[in-house]
């Protein structure tokens, strides 16, 4: 079965999911295409707070640091009941043919789309720096991203390098 859309979503994660929100909302024919919240699911801490300040112009009265698990429950809920068009599955390939997309899922399905917003996160863009992985053994430093608990951490010293959410946590 092949579908033909004017938007395509790879990615559904926090921002392909409000992207698909956005299209929602403008009348466009859109799908967002992956595995929900996945890499929040599998990579990001059991038990992490998120820190985004409070006024941000949410429906969930958030006056507090907010659990990952308590926030991947409120994207459901809304998914839910915004009711966003979400396929949970991956990607095969994207082709360029005749002005659109052709993409191919992974159940071997086809989607045209006239235009194609990638949106897949930054798990693919960690970054050990280099004078650091030069002079330090294999095994002795890690991302944050590969880890989901912290537990063989404990008791040990530990240098955290980085400034953003997962150095906080």
């Amino acid at each position: 079965m092949n579908q033909k859309l004017q938007l395509l979503i790879i990615g559904a994660g926090p921002y392909g999911l409000a992207l698909g929100l956005y299209a929602q909302q403008h009348k466009i024919d859109y799908l967002i295409v992956g595995k929900i919240m996945g890499f929040w699911e599998h990579n990001m801490p059991t038990g992490m707070q998120l820190r985004t300040p409070v006024d941000w112009g949410n429906d969930h009265n958030l006056e507090k640091p907010i659990l990952r698990e308590d926030f991947m429950a409120i994207i459901r809920s809304s998914i839910s009941q915004k009711k966003l068009r979400v396929d949970n599955q991956w990607v095969k390939s994207v082709d360029s043919i005749d002005g659109n997309f052709s993409v191919q899922m992974e159940n071997d399905e086809t989607i045209i789309a006239e235009q194609v917003i990638i949106a897949t996160g930054y798990n693919s863009y960690q970054r050990i720096p280099e004078e650091f992985s030069k002079i330090l053994p294999k095994g002795r430093y890690s991302h944050n991203s590969e880890h989901t608990n912290f537990q063989n951490f404990k008791g040990k010293r530990c240098i955290i390098i980085g400034g953003r959410q997962g150095a906080f946590e």
